[in-house]
C-alpha cells in the first residue's frame, strides 16, 4: 500500500469518526426531527450514511459480505452500523497490503455492479 492509499483511507476513517461525533452530539429530540419540506428525519439520514457504505461494498466492490442490513433506527444501532461499515471498508482495502486500492472496478450494466479487471 502506498502513501496516497493510506491517506485516502485515513481521510475516510477521520470523516467517519466525525460523523459518529455528530451523531453523538445530536440530542434525541433533534434526531427524530424531520425538517419542514424534507421526507426523512436525522436518524434516517445517519442510517442512510451507514448503509450506503455497505451497499457500495456489496454491489460495487463485490466483497461478498452481503447487502446492508435492515435500516437501523435507534442511536445505538446507527452508531454500531457506522462503525461496522467503516471497518468493512478498511478491512477490504487493506487486505493483501492494500492490493484492492490499485484494482480497477467496473459496473457491468449500471444495475448490478461487479468488480472488474
Amino acid at each position: 500500500m502506498n502513501e496516497a492509499d493510506r491517506e485516502i483511507l485515513s481521510y475516510f476513517i477521520s470523516t467517519r469518526e466525525n460523523t459518529i461525533s455528530m451523531l453523538d452530539a445530536v440530542d434525541d429530540e433533534m434526531l427524530s426531527l424531520t425538517p419542514e419540506g424534507e421526507d426523512h428525519n436525522l436518524a434516517w439520514l445517519f442510517a442512510h450514511i451507514a448503509s450506503g457504505v455497505n451497499w457500495w461494498m456489496e454491489y460495487s466492490m463485490g466483497d461478498g459480505l452481503g447487502p446492508p442490513a435492515a435500516r437501523r433506527t435507534t442511536r445505538q444501532e446507527i452508531e454500531a452500523e457506522l462503525v461496522a461499515s467503516r471497518d468493512r471498508l478498511v478491512k477490504f482495502f487493506t487486505a493483501d497490503d492494500g492490493e484492492p486500492m490499485g484494482a480497477m472496478y467496473e459496473m457491468s450494466d449500471g444495475k448490478e455492479p461487479e468488480p472488474g479487471a
